[in-house]
C-alpha cells in the first residue's frame, strides 16, 4: 500500500512538472524595417518588436521622412525633413503575437522645414506629435520572419516650433504602413 501510494505521489508531481512545461508562448524580438506611407510626409523606420509570451506586443522606431505640403490656392509649398522616434504597444487576439491587432502609437519627429512664398523663403525648425490608432495583420513564417501590414489614423500637432505660420504637422493623418524583418 505504502509503495502505492509513494507511486502515485512520484506520477503526480513528475505529471505537474510536464505539463507546467507547456505553457503556451514564448517571449520574442523582432527586429527590421517600417515603411509609413502618408499622402504628404513618407517615411522608413527601423523598427524593434517587444512580444510578451500572450497577446502584447511594445513597438520601438527610429526613423526619417520627408515632407511636402502645398499651401491652397497659391503656388507656394512647404518641404521638409527629419529624424523621429516612435513608441507603441499593440494587442494580438491570437494567443501568440502573430494575427490580427490593434494598437495605439506616438510619433515625435523633429522637421528641419522650408517654406515659398510669395517670392520669398523661409526655413524654421518644428517637433510634430503624431499620436494614433492602428489596425493591422501580422504573419510569421516559421517563427523567423514577420510581414506586418497596418492602417493607422490620428492626430499630429506641432509641439513647438520656431515659425508658427507652417501648416504641417496640424490636423489628421492617416497612413498605411508595412513592416518585415526577422523574428529572435
Amino acid at each position: 500500500m505504502k509503495r502505492s501510494t509513494l507511486l502515485a505521489i512520484v506520477a503526480f508531481f513528475c505529471l505537474s512538472f510536464s505539463a507546467r512545461s507547456q505553457d503556451l508562448g514564448y517571449n520574442t524580438k523582432d527586429a527590421g524595417l517600417d515603411y509609413l506611407w502618408v499622402k504628404d510626409s513618407p517615411g522608413i523606420n527601423l523598427q524593434m518588436a517587444f512580444n510578451a509570451k500572450i497577446h502584447h506586443s511594445i513597438i520601438t522606431s527610429i526613423g526619417y521622412k520627408e515632407a511636402w505640403r502645398p499651401i491652397p490656392n497659391t503656388h507656394n509649398n512647404e518641404k521638409g525633413k527629419g529624424i523621429g522616434v516612435s513608441l507603441g504597444y499593440r494587442y494580438y487576439f491570437g494567443i501568440i503575437p502573430k494575427g490580427i491587432f490593434l494598437g495605439v502609437r506616438t510619433h515625435l519627429w523633429s522637421m528641419g522645414m522650408y517654406k515659398t512664398a510669395d517670392n520669398m523663403a523661409a526655413n524654421s525648425n518644428l517637433v510634430i506629435a503624431q499620436p494614433s490608432a492602428e489596425i493591422g495583420y501580422t504573419a510569421v513564417v516559421n517563427d523567423l520572419v514577420f510581414f506586418s501590414f497596418y492602417y493607422s489614423t490620428g492626430k499630429q500637432f506641432q509641439v513647438s516650433a520656431a515659425d508658427k505660420s507652417y501648416g504641417y504637422g496640424k490636423g489628421s493623418v492617416s497612413a498605411f504602413g508595412i513592416s518585415g524583418g526577422v523574428r529572435f
